[in-house]
């Protein structure tokens, strides 16, 4: 007996109800995640000092708990996905900023966790350009010819 089309789409809608969902992302970090995160706050304490105790940057309560700021921390940097690498980048682009606060005569505090973000996504926009330069499309003798063009130019 053929189906009709209203029982075709009934079962295609019932099979597509049953079919598996995409495996979603746990809403806590790993444990693995937060030996990374015990390593980013220890480089963030290298780098900032007394500055981040000031601030409330520290890994574990007197009682041996984990303080609010780090679960936060590890909390949010986890629903950003923020990869090991990007930490690492992350933590480069604050020490470039800590060198530049030095030079201008201004001081730097340890970043909140979307600042850290901000650090770590930064150092990818800020370098995308930079990957590859494009080949010469002049010669090598049309690129000589140039130079002394530009050096006559400028008197060099």
């Amino acid at each position: 007996m053929p189906k009709n089309i209203t029982t075709i789409i009934r079962s295609q809608i019932d099979s597509d109800n049953k079919q598996i969902k995409p495996e979603q992302k746990s809403s806590k970090p790993s444990s693995d995640y937060i030996l990374i995160m015990l390593d980013l706050f220890e480089a963030l304490a290298r780098l900032f000092q007394g500055q981040c105790k000031a601030q409330g940057l520290e890994i574990k309560e007197e009682d041996g708990k984990y303080t609010q700021t780090f679960q936060t921390w590890c909390r949010k940097l986890y629903e950003a996905d923020i990869t090991k690498d990007e930490m690492r980048a992350g933590i480069k682009h604050l020490e470039e900023s800590c060198r530049d606060a030095v030079r201008t005569g201004n001081e730097v505090w340890p970043p909140g966790y979307a600042g850290f973000i901000g650090h770590c996504r930064a150092q990818k926009e800020r370098y995308h350009f930079l990957k590859r330069l494009p080949p010469p499309t002049l010669s090598l003798e049309e690129r000589k010819k140039r130079m002394n063009e530009l050096r006559g130019k400028f008197g060099l």
